[in-house]
């Protein structure tokens, strides 16, 4: 599962998502169009605790 699957099966904005987890927007949107094999580990499983989804299913 992609981030962006992830976040859109949510229910949230790219931007609602960054606030929730604390991460910059730019950020996400980097994510979601090149992968988040390059993530920092502290910044990803922020998103993937605001999303309910576990890291290894985003990377």
């Amino acid at each position: 599962m992609s981030l962006g699957e992830a976040r859109k099966a949510a229910g949230v904005t790219q931007a609602e998502l960054s606030r929730l987890a604390g991460v910059p927007r730019r950020t996400i949107q980097d994510w979601e169009r090149f992968g988040c094999s390059q993530a920092r580990a502290g910044e990803l499983a922020k998103v993937a605790r605001k999303l309910g989804v576990a890291v290894e299913a985003l990377l």
